[in-house]
């Protein structure tokens, strides 16, 4: 028999991949972007490059479902992201 709890997405493997994607969008150095980091306050990232991120960590996921609007630190967007993984 399987646990649940072992079916749901690593919640260190989902903060590391989605760092890394912005990380990536953003040319942020990965050990600057923290989980508190705040988007527009700490990085400086706009609208325009936040919805680039939400496109790209969808892709990287594979998620066909939206990701909840709003997320404003990259803590957010991790559990954002694993709410929508679990389903």
């Amino acid at each position: 028999m399987t646990d649940s709890v072992d079916a749901l997405p690593d919640t260190a493997r989902i903060r590391q991949r989605v760092v890394h994607v912005i990380a990536a969008r953003t040319l942020y150095d990965e050990s600057h972007l923290r989980p508190e980091s705040h988007f527009e306050a700490d990085l400086g990232i706009d609208s325009v490059i936040m919805e680039s991120v939400l496109v790209s960590v969808r892709e990287h996921f594979g998620l066909s479902a939206a990701l909840p609007a709003g997320p404003t630190t990259i803590g957010e967007l991790v559990d954002a992201v694993g709410a929508t993984l679990a389903g």
